[in-house]
């Protein structure tokens, strides 16, 4: 069907592993001030500092925070080159919770 009809171009707009590990409180009170404190410009340059330091061959692409209800999660990109990263991203996503 896609050949027919005619064909597809694709391109690559960035190169991205992500995980985003989850921290789950016990209501939204306690949700939101850690995110205040997660999200805050000081706590992502630190964090991004731990991971780029701590794995080899990775860079940090992007460090979101956002909240779900009781729910604070933190997505991490990476870039791992020319390897997929899934490893990588995982290790970083547990860097992230023993950090926090």
């Amino acid at each position: 069907a896609i050949t027919e009809g005619g064909g597809v171009t694709s391109r690559i707009k960035g190169r991205c592993m992500l995980r985003a590990p989850v921290f789950v409180f016990r209501n939204i009170s306690e949700a939101t001030d850690f995110y205040r404190y997660a999200d805050s410009a000081e706590v992502k340059a630190a964090v991004s500092e731990v991971l780029n330091t701590s794995l080899n061959h990775v860079t940090v692409t992007h460090l979101r925070v956002f909240q779900t209800d009781r729910k604070v999660h933190i997505s991490i990109g990476i870039d791992s080159s020319d390897a997929a990263g899934q490893n990588k991203v995982t290790y970083a996503g547990d860097i992230v919770m023993q950090y926090m």
